[in-house]
């Protein structure tokens, strides 16, 4: 009889460190794209689709209505929900399918002239 209300307190005492909020097993929650302004800075007027999706990774989103815009989405929040990094940068192509500029976040560049790049 003593054993059995050992382990019943031993179960409620596992329970309730279990539900509580100072569980052990709390894990940080990444999503999206985490781009570093390092890859912004080597992406060029003029580059490909193909080019800037290896140098940026595939986007998280691509407007179905609007192809000429990509966007990267970054979020970083812990196991209760807060947020504790958000990011969103947005990737412009021209109707060729060319890298323009990008907005967001991180940094901006300058929307470029596109006459300029077509001459060259």
């Amino acid at each position: 009889m003593k054993k059995m209300k050992y382990f019943m307190l031993l179960g409620v005492a596992i329970l309730a460190v279990g539900c509580s909020k100072f569980s052990m097993h709390r894990v940080d929650v990444y999503q999206g794209n985490y781009i570093e302004q390092q890859r912004l800075e080597n992406l060029k007027p003029g580059m490909t689709r193909s080019e800037v999706q290896l140098l940026l990774g595939t986007p998280l989103v691509q407007d179905v209505y609007d192809p000429s815009v990509w966007y990267y989405v970054f979020f970083h929040s812990d196991s209760d929900g807060k947020v504790k990094e958000s990011k969103q940068i947005q990737v412009h192509f021209d109707r060729d399918g060319r890298y323009q500029y990008y907005n967001g976040d991180i940094g901006n560049s300058a929307p470029i002239d596109t006459a300029s790049v077509e001459a060259e």
